[in-house]
């Protein structure tokens, strides 16, 4: 899978479903002086016909969250998934 690729580590995998859960730092949403920080992403593929596949994602807002410690890495999710969306056949 992709996102193994880009060592992103896979938190729950589900194939009946096409629900998949990573663990990944990120800031998605950046206002003035608050930032709203994710410690997960929730990726959805929904098949609609064979010739239709959709692919949502949700960035999981942690609240209590104010800071990144610095053995973090902080996941740029507009190029995570632009990286994700180029390699689909």
């Amino acid at each position: 899978m992709a996102l193994r690729k880009r060592q992103v580590a896979i938190q729950h995998e589900n194939r009946d479903t096409g629900k998949v859960v990573v663990r990944c730092l990120s800031v998605f949403i950046d206002i003035v002086l608050w930032r709203c920080w994710s410690d997960e992403l929730v990726i959805e593929v929904k098949g609609e016909d064979e010739f239709l596949t959709n692919v949502s994602f949700y960035a999981v807002p942690n609240l209590m969250r104010i800071k990144v410690r610095e053995e973090e890495t902080l996941t740029d999710l507009a190029k995570l998934i632009t990286q994700l969306g180029s390699e689909l056949p």
